[in-house]
């Protein structure tokens, strides 16, 4: 993620689902895009409470956004984490019960650089 030519910092991230259950995800939640830096400090850079209606168990989803980066984020390497936060709850849960993730529920996508 760098600086476009109007001097802010974006990043594109997607996400390609399929729903083999036998119902649209119904509870109040929202699929959140989370930076965690080298020492831990995380940085949620979206937060969209529509995704998931639209993942219904009749095909594939793709989920893109643009996401604009905070100005004061620093220059550095972040793991990109997705997690579905249960608005119902108020806590991050698992988005893939199969799928590995972190002790909050948090899914690792990969690794972003921000320069």
């Amino acid at each position: 993620a760098a600086a476009g030519p109007d001097g802010r910092r974006r990043l594109r991230a997607g996400a390609w689902w399929r729903n083999d259950g036998l119902a649209p995800h119904t509870r109040p939640g929202a699929l959140v895009v989370i930076l965690r830096d080298a020492d831990g400090r995380e940085q949620v850079i979206h937060d969209d409470p529509g995704a998931l209606r639209q993942i219904v168990p009749t095909g594939h989803y793709k989920i893109e956004h643009d996401m604009e980066l905070p100005a004061g984020l620093k220059a550095g390497t972040y793991d990109l984490l997705f997690a579905l936060q249960d608005r119902y709850k108020g806590r991050i849960t698992p988005i893939l019960p199969d799928h590995p993730c972190d002790g909050a529920g948090r899914i690792a996508i990969g690794r972003v650089t921000v320069t």
